[in-house]
């Protein structure tokens, strides 16, 4: 299966891996003025505890934010290919972009036809300052087109909000296998199971492990993982791949050290 991330980070070929989110509306936690503050630095010194950084957020992603951000961490060190993207519209991704890869989110369960997969197939070129789908995959940046689902504890989420969504519960069997029924047909070689940005849980094991009987491409999972115990479940249950980012911006506000142990104590529980 030539999954477009195992171009990006090879070792998903062999393990499991772990992404950092950073929502980039929040500049605040990583920055006084345009100054890394000590988190970042901290973040980018354990840059061998996790496989990749992905830029984010709902509001504040302009290309100089984006811009911001990738240059601080390759300023400190971290390597531009570890860098990628989750842009606000899935429909273009700026021109200049200073990231490797581009996570194309398909929101399958959205009722507004915007986030569904037809526009992005049907996104047609555009001149100036950015690039189509169908033009990028022509370009330097690595396009992960990616099946995007919202499930539980997502419900009452920004991101639920936005996009309309309905959010899959455990007990959506018959829902699970409809889903991956469409996500096969539509050639997706991802899957990524979103439990919502600041959710106070994480997502039920069981509701990734229905998916995983159903689909064997390579699925990831957000949303209110705090713990290595929570991360070794997803990942026991079928997870290939965790992202977390809240639990780290709540380190982030005790002080470095705490940030640092979190790092490391999910590195461990991902790569046990």
């Amino acid at each position: 299966m030539n999954n477009p991330l195992y171009a990006v980070v090879p070792e998903l070929r062999t393990r499991k891996g772990f992404f950092i989110y950073l929502d980039i509306d929040k500049p605040h936690f990583w920055f006084e003025g345009q100054t890394p503050k000590k988190a970042l630095c901290r973040m980018t010194e354990n840059r061998e505890a996790y496989d990749a950084i992905l830029l984010g957020g709902s509001t504040g992603v302009t290309i100089e934010r984006i811009h911001q951000f990738s240059s601080a961490l390759q300023s400190l060190g971290y390597p531009l290919e570890r860098i990628g993207l989750l842009p606000p519209s899935h429909e273009v991704i700026p021109r200049d972009c200073s990231v490797s890869f581009a996570v194309l989110a398909h929101v399958l369960t959205s009722s507004r036809y915007y986030y569904r997969e037809e526009l992005v197939r049907k996104a047609k070129p555009q001149c100036g300052r950015y690039y189509s789908i169908s033009l990028q995959r022509e370009g330097t940046i690595v396009p992960v087109e990616t099946a995007y689902l919202l499930v539980e504890p997502a419900r009452g989420s920004t991101v639920a909000q936005v996009t309309d969504s309905r959010v899959i519960r455990k007990e959506d069997h018959e829902l699970i296998q409809e889903l991956v029924e469409e996500i096969r047909e539509l050639g997706l070689l991802t899957l990524s199971l979103e439990g919502g940005s600041g959710s106070t849980r994480s997502i039920h094991p069981d509701i990734v492990h229905q998916f995983r009987h159903f689909y064997d491409g390579l699925i990831t999972v957000g949303g209110g993982i705090k713990t290595s115990g929570q991360a070794r479940e997803l990942l026991d249950a079928g997870a290939d791949l965790i992202c977390v980012g809240d639990t780290l911006e709540k380190s982030v506000r005790e002080n470095g050290k705490a940030l640092e142990e979190k790092l490391l104590e999910l590195s461990r529980a991902v790569r046990s």
